[in-house]
């Protein structure tokens, strides 16, 4: 998901029920690295990709995480939409 500046951020969307009602929630995990420095294994969270760190020795020192929780919206794409549209804002705020 495009998010400011040009920063894409891999986001999986999950739904949970809290009190009867969608809860939408988005998780992105990326590792600090220099900027150009490339991407030696796909890292998109799958088990494929963690297992081939692991056998690589490849330590997450650097991760970071973001969790967004997302209630209202009745259904996923709706509730995409409304992080499309606000995430910019959450960033800037975000310190």
């Amino acid at each position: 998901m495009n998010a400011t500046g040009g920063l894409t951020l891999p986001f999986r969307q999950y739904l949970f029920e809290n009190a009867g009602r969608p809860l939408h929630i988005f998780y992105c995990a990326w590792e600090n690295r220099a900027r150009g420095t490339p991407q030696t294994l796909t890292e998109d969270l799958s088990h494929r990709s963690r297992l081939q760190a692991v056998l690589a020795g490849k330590r997450h020192l650097g991760q970071q995480t973001m969790e967004i929780a997302v209630s209202g919206p009745e259904t996923p794409e709706a509730a995409r939409e409304l992080l499309r549209r606000n995430l910019p804002a959450l960033l800037r705020n975000w310190r």
